[in-house]
């Protein structure tokens, strides 16, 4: 007894052929990764954002304190917008701001999510800084110890898993109709 005759088994095969096309495509599609028109960051992921008059100050009180965290002068405000555009593709940046505070804030204001990984510090003197530098620190290994265990699924990732599922559905939905 024949279950398919052979007109409906090549349908069957083409339609299974385009639909395999239309997943290897959206694979593709999902898989590639963001084009940066500004270029790739090279700056560390934990950093203090200075500028020409606190930059040496606050790199003699890293030093000093034996922190991990480098320091990087910048000269302007599109400078200082630009590092923080960066941290918004990368999870893991962390930044004390002790220049550039009021740029920082409204960027901050307009990108919620860099609330809990970019701090600002109004520096008056260089017990300032020291100070903004130990709470900085702390954050960060109270961050680090906190951070264990989260699942973190990008949409890209989320959207091929929906694919998938959807398409092998589809497939066994086709393959039980052709069947009667």
């Amino acid at each position: 007894m024949k279950i398919f005759d052979n007109n409906l088994n090549k349908k069957t095969v083409n339609i299974f052929n385009i639909l395999l096309l239309c997943f290897v495509c959206l694979a593709t599609i999902a898989t590639m990764g963001g084009v940066s028109a500004h270029g790739a960051d090279v700056t560390d992921n934990v950093m203090v954002v200075t500028n020409e008059s606190n930059a040496i100050d606050t790199k003699k009180l890293v030093d000093k304190l034996d922190l991990p965290i480098k320091v990087y002068k910048f000269n302007t405000v599109a400078d200082a917008d630009h590092i923080l555009e960066h941290a918004l593709t990368n999870p893991n940046k962390r930044m004390l701001v002790v220049a550039f505070q009021e740029s920082t804030k409204e960027y901050i204001k307009s990108h919620n999510n860099l609330t809990n990984r970019v701090m600002v510090v109004d520096v008056k003197n260089n017990e300032d800084i020291e100070k903004a530098l130990l709470d900085f620190n702390s954050t960060l290994s109270d961050t680090s110890n906190s951070a264990e265990g989260n699942l973190n699924i990008d949409y890209t990732t989320l959207i091929l898993i929906v694919a998938i599922i959807g398409l092998v559905s589809g497939i066994g939905v086709f393959l039980l109709r052709s069947k009667k």
